[in-house]
């Protein structure tokens, strides 16, 4: 707003200013190069306002440091996080996988895992902490210590497995809070994979011989939150030619601009397009689908895909 000039004042006969022009500068009517400065220089300004002025800028200080410490605590978090997901994926002569996480904020609630147990038999596991932030992440953690010591159970008992980090879950989180996960054995000798869904969105399996998709949803009700519950052991066998994606709710229910989900059919068409497409290929192509999709809308979940596929010989 420009200030119009300020005319002159009569003064009193000590030389001071007249009192309605005091008046008016200790109201702020006349400007005095800033704030700061005016209560510098008029000591007509009660003290309870300066003070309250330098307790706020005090205040302020010490809101700023603490938003700095708390920004280079997820900072360290993240990279934390980072060196739990598999630095390189299992290199395999008829085998191609690719997977990402892409977290929504600085740390990420989702899972992955991708692992030999022993020559010709490999662990996958995807889940989703309930959530966003620092707390999620904390849990996830835990969730990768216990299925790496788990490693020898997961492939000779997937349902005790299971059913042992429901329990743990159970007496372990917070009230409100769960997982969906999906632990799966693969032998890349044979293609079969013997699996277990607690709760997570169905994984697709497309097979260049079959004209529908397999959905993997044997298992279970979500972890953390009953803790007797009861899993069933599926299987399926991936052929040569065949692809199974693995992934999180936050690819399929990502929204647009008008609030509407990407969905699970959206992304079985797309991926229907693309069915000779590297395992990298494929999830590339996968994460700019969803990003066309959106648009710019910010990202309201993390975002995880797993992608395996057979070669063919």
């Amino acid at each position: 707003m420009r200030m119009q000039p300020v005319a002159r004042h009569p003064k009193r006969a000590n030389g001071s200013a007249a009192p309605h022009l005091e008046v008016a500068e200790r109201m702020g009517s006349v400007p005095r190069n800033g704030t700061g400065r005016l209560l510098r220089r008029d000591p007509g300004v009660p003290r309870v306002l300066r003070s309250a002025v330098s307790s706020l800028k005090a205040r302020a200080s010490r809101a700023d440091r603490r938003t700095c410490r708390v920004l280079k605590e997820l900072e360290q978090a993240r990279e934390v996080q980072q060196q739990l997901f598999p630095k390189t994926l299992p290199s395999l002569p008829d085998w191609d996988f690719a997977a990402e996480c892409r977290p929504a904020k600085a740390v990420a609630g989702d899972y992955y895992d991708l692992f030999e147990i022993r020559p010709g038999l490999l662990a996958v596991a995807v889940g989703d902490v309930s959530g966003k932030g620092l707390g999620p992440s904390l849990l996830m953690a835990t969730l990768h210590g216990m299925i790496r010591a788990s490693a020898a159970e997961m492939a000779s008992n997937l349902t005790g497995l299971m059913r042992r980090i429901n329990r743990d879950l159970e007496m372990a989180t917070p009230d409100g809070m769960f997982v969906t996960l999906f632990l799966g054995i693969l032998d890349t000798g044979t293609g079969e994979l013997r699996f277990v869904n607690g709760g997570h969105p169905a994984p697709i399996v497309l097979d260049r011989q079959d004209s529908e998709p397999t959905r993997l949803l044997e298992g279970g009700l979500i972890l953390g939150i009953v803790p007797e519950t009861r899993y069933i052991e599926g299987h399926v066998s991936l052929k040569p030619g065949s692809m199974v994606a693995l992934f999180s709710d936050g690819i399929t229910e990502a929204t647009d601009d008008a609030g509407a989900m990407l969905n699970d059919q959206r992304l079985l068409d797309y991926m229907r397009t693309e069915p000779t497409r590297s395992a990298r290929g494929t999830l590339d192509g996968v994460f700019d689908f969803v990003d066309r999709f959106v648009g710019g809308v910010d990202p309201a979940d993390d975002k995880t895909l797993v992608v395996i596929r057979r070669r063919e010989g």
